[in-house]
């Protein structure tokens, strides 16, 4: 149907080699893309989705150009007109999908805070170093904003995101490795050091300054002497010209 659409297309990693940053060129007659959500990271083997926000403009079969990675493919798609009809059916939809979304938005902040405090309370007795939550905030901060907006289709990618990076994280936090004693005494033993390491570059500064002090009070005082050495001078000569 003409106006706004959402593509998502599949792509398959069958090389040897990592790619980062996948994202499509969409070419067709009366077709634009908006927006564009790359896979950030795709390894050998692996399949992943792009999600490509665009309009078409002309109804009809339209056959689409779509560049990867310096591959080409092509796609034939079949377009129609709205009804009105159509139009009315498709914005009950989307009022619809808002409401529905903007209450999956607020249920996921609440994961995300619980998972937060799992991340926190595990920061010591576990490795989570490879637990990440920027991507997760990220993603959620788009949909919020593309609800706002009352952008459905770009309010709904985001959420995709937002729950495969949550459930990513999850799992990521619930299979972390306890750390060993020694592990522990390890990281709290780099913590005090740091601590005391802050405490003598305290010290040190603090000992420069007073040096500065010092020599900053003894040459006002050399030339405070100094003056008063050529006024007393000046006296004794007045007193042998009289």
């Amino acid at each position: 149907m003409t106006g706004d659409v959402l593509l998502t297309i599949g792509v398959e990693n069958r090389g040897t080699v990592t790619l980062h940053d996948v994202e499509p060129s969409i070419v067709g007659t009366g077709f634009t893309s908006h927006d564009v959500t790359p896979i950030p990271v795709l390894e050998p083997g692996e399949i992943a989705e792009v999600f490509v926000a665009g309009n078409f403009a002309q109804a009809g079969d339209i056959l689409l150009t779509v560049r990867i990675e310096g591959k080409r493919f092509y796609e034939t798609v079949t377009v129609t007109s709205p009804t009105r009809q159509d139009l009315a059916a498709q914005k009950a939809a989307d009022e619809a999908a808002i409401e529905t979304m903007t209450e999956q938005v607020q249920s996921l902040i609440e994961e995300y805070d619980t998972l937060g405090e799992e991340l926190y309370a595990k920061r010591n007795t576990h490795d989570i170093s490879g637990v990440q939550l920027d991507d997760l905030r990220r993603y959620i901060y788009q949909a919020e904003s593309a609800l706002e907006e009352e952008q459905v289709q770009k309010a709904n990618v985001s959420l995709m995101l937002a729950n495969k990076e949550y459930q990513d994280q999850k799992n990521k936090l619930a299979k972390a490795e306890k750390k060993s004693f020694f592990r522990r005494i390890k990281d709290n033993i780099q913590v005090i050091s740091a601590i005391l390491g802050s405490i003598i570059a305290t010290i040190t500064l603090s000992g420069m300054a007073y040096s500065r002090y010092r020599n900053t009070k003894n040459a006002v005082k050399e030339r405070r002497q100094k003056k008063e050495n050529g006024e007393h001078e000046e006296q004794e000569s007045k007193a042998r010209e009289k």
